[in-house]
This record gives structure tokens, C-alpha cells and sequence, in this order.
């Protein structure tokens, strides 16, 4: 809806639910559109590999906004859960551990981006940011199934 005009728009219907419930759809969204994230992030580090830097700023530029949406998403459901991401693990890191590692990385990338170290970048997202995303796909799986519990 937000790349719409109001002229485009037939009508609008908006719909509300018990937030919690709310919250919980919106986490399993956001897992399940983990795996999207990291195929993406390979692919990026390939085209960067192959010298099609410009395809692959692009394809990163999608990667980054979607992730950045998807973080203010889980952010927002997280808060409106009130789920404590200290107390989710995964492989001996808090989920609280696992966004600071990715948020640091995004750091990164902005850097590596601004001083055109491209190969660097490649690695970067093939062998640091990508395999951290299962991380993240299971720790949201894991506060989904917390907050099942609450729920029911």
C-alpha cells in the first residue's frame, strides 16, 4: 500500500486482532521469509564475485531494505509481546546477541560499500551475514513457540 496513491486505491479495509495474536503472525512471517534472506545474500556475494558489482549493489540495496523492514517488524512484535530475547538461545547466543552481531555487520557493509571493497563485501555476506541468518530464522522460531505457550 505505501507505493500507492490514494487515487489507486478502490477501497481499504482494515482489519485488528488481539495484538499478541497480531505479533505472533507477523514473527512467523518474518521467519519464514529468513531463508529468502540468506539465498539473497549468497546471491549478492556471487555477483559481486563475478565482477557485476552493480547488479550485485542492487540486489544488496533490496536485500538491506527488506531486512530493515522485517527488523523494525520484529522489533515491533517483539515489544508488543513483551517476550524477554535474552532468554531465546540459539547455539549458545541469545537472540539479543544474534541482532547485535547482524546489526554490526550491516555497520559493516555500509562501510565496505563507501570505500568500494567489494570483494570484502563478498565474503562478508557469503561467509559472515548468511550463515548467521538460520540463527535468526530458528530464534524467531523459538519465540514463536513461547509465545504459543502464553497464548494458550
Amino acid at each position: 500500500m505505501a507505493n500507492r496513491t490514494i487515487e489507486e486505491c478502490e477501497s481499504v479495509r482494515l482489519v485488528s486482532e488481539e495484538p499478541r495474536k497480531l505479533a505472533h503472525k507477523v514473527l512467523y512471517q518474518i521467519a519464514e521469509y529468513m531463508p529468502r534472506i540468506e539465498k539473497a545474500l549468497i546471491e549478492t556475494s556471487s555477483r559481486i564475485q563475478s565482477r557485476k558489482e552493480q547488479e550485485g549493489m542492487e540486489l544488496l540495496h533490496q536485500v538491506t531494505t527488506t531486512w530493515l523492514e522485517l527488523y523494525q517488524g520484529l522489533q515491533s512484535a517483539l515489544t508488543v509481546t513483551g517476550m524477554d530475547i535474552d532468554s531465546i538461545q540459539v547455539n549458545d547466543q541469545t537472540f539479543s546477541e544474534i541482532n547485535i552481531e547482524i546489526q554490526d555487520f550491516l555497520d559493516e557493509i555500509q562501510e565496505m560499500v563507501k570505500e568500494q571493497r567489494f570483494l570484502e563485501l563478498s565474503d562478508l555476506l557469503e561467509y559472515e551475514i548468511a550463515p548467521r541468518v538460520p540463527l535468526i530464522h530458528e530464534a524467531i522460531l523459538l519465540t514463536v513457540r513461547e509465545l504459543e505457550k502464553q497464548l494458550h
